[in-house]
């Protein structure tokens, strides 16, 4: 029954077809579009013709127009038949909100800055063993241990050269011997388009965590950390590394890492938390079935080049990734946070000193800190206040109130 029904579709399709050959047709013998129309409206609006094809519907509405293809559909008993023949786009995703991109950003950074605060270090070492059994001899087998500590990261900036490398030098001595170690192990950041090793990443600032990770273990491993610790008077020679308290192994390799530099610069770390951040957004966006931002170029670059992104106008536009250039271009800080306060502020007028409440934005950044000389506090987080809502300037530390600071606000958008 269902054969004899689509035949008979094709028969009456074949009948209205040949009726319409009976007007004149071009001379190339071939049905014009215009020509087709009649034949392919009455088609759609036939329920016992076959179904139009994609190629029909673009013919017919190529010379009548998408809406009064439409409007013809719509008044034919067969439309529900006949749309089914056109290709029926996916449903729509609803994009991401700026708001959703902002908490998976601000989560993103923060939980970048943890990870260069928090570094696990796994210290190896050995206990006595256990009596022999009975019917055995010998010396007891020492046992293996492992103790694992949490240290912070070094800031460590290699621009002034001459000065870092003449500060750090003698601590730095057996820097070689890690990095030549360390060579296959791949970083994160890329210099001429080429990922720096964990080692090297280490020696000119832009390590990740993983990578100040590695070269810890592997000096602990090389037993310069021990050598470190016999120098500093911390240890006896014999003695092992787990055998000191906890908080003293803790205290002595972190102070390793002070003294030596191993850490990340701010450009550093502004880039990593910038990569992190945008690769946490693109997944977001890959899993609602949304188009994706471009990922972040992993090539190192100067606090000052963070100043060529787009310009954030107002405080009330700061969002979480934003990249803040203060004055001189030296240093550069992330947006971690912003969001609408209200403060009182003291202000004189006429000779007296007045209390007034002020909108303001209020916003955290997370950077890498020191100097050339001086690596501390490292990764770290502030916050702070702008002047209002509308001008950003003195920028003052939320905590005091003291203290101005400028620069520019950008966006890292490659």
């Amino acid at each position: 029954m269902t054969w004899r029904k689509h035949s008979s579709a094709r028969a009456r399709a074949k009948r209205l077809a040949d009726e319409d050959r009976t007007r004149a047709a071009p001379d190339d013998g071939r049905a014009s579009i215009s020509h087709q129309a009649p034949l392919l409206e009455r088609m759609a609006n036939d329920p016992n013709a076959p179904l139009l094809s994609s190629r029909q519907l673009h013919a017919l509405q190529a010379t009548r127009g998408n809406q009064n293809v439409q409007r013809t559909l719509a008044h034919s008993a067969h439309v529900g038949i006949a749309l089914q023949r056109q290709a029926v786009p996916a449903p729509r995703q609803p994009a991401l909100s700026q708001e959703q991109m902002d908490m998976t950003v601000s989560a993103t950074i923060r939980a970048v800055l943890d990870a260069f605060q928090n570094i696990p270090i796994d210290v190896k070492g050995s206990t006595p063993g256990r009596d022999m059994p009975e019917g055995m001899y010998g010396p007891p087998a020492p046992e293996p241990v492992t103790v694992t500590v949490t240290v912070s990261a070094a800031y460590f900036i290699n621009t002034n050269t001459a000065e870092a490398r003449k500060h750090y030098a003698a601590a730095r001595r057996d820097f070689r011997r890690i990095i030549r170690a360390l060579r296959q192990e791949m970083s994160l950041i890329e210099s001429a388009g080429k990922a720096y090793s964990a080692g090297r990443a280490v020696e000119v600032g832009k390590a990740t965590p993983d990578d100040i990770k590695k070269f810890v273990e592997d000096a602990l491993e090389q037993g310069i950390i021990l050598e470190y610790a016999i120098k500093k008077k911390k240890l006896a020679k014999g003695e092992q590394l787990i055998d000191l308290p906890t908080d003293n192994l803790r205290d002595l390799i972190q102070q390793w890492i002070y003294d030596t530099g191993v850490g990340v610069d701010c450009s550093g770390f502004v880039l990593q938390a910038a990569i992190e951040a945008r690769e946490a957004v693109r997944v977001a966006q890959g899993t609602a079935g949304v188009p994706m931002l471009p990922e972040i170029s992993h090539e190192e670059r100067r606090a000052a080049s963070f100043a060529e992104g787009p310009k954030v106008q107002r405080p009330t536009d700061l969002r979480p990734g934003d990249a803040w250039v203060p004055t001189k271009q030296k240093h550069v800080r992330i947006v971690m946070a912003a969001g609408d306060k209200t403060v009182e502020r003291q202000t004189k007028k006429r000779g007296k000193v007045e209390r007034e409440k002020v909108e303001v934005v209020e916003f955290e950044t997370a950077e890498s800190s020191g100097t050339s000389k001086r690596p501390k506090p490292g990764p770290i987080a502030r916050t702070w206040e702008t002047a209002s809502e509308e001008k950003f300037h003195p920028i003052r530390p939320a905590q005091t109130g003291q203290g101005a600071v400028g620069g520019s606000f950008h966006r890292i958008e490659k």
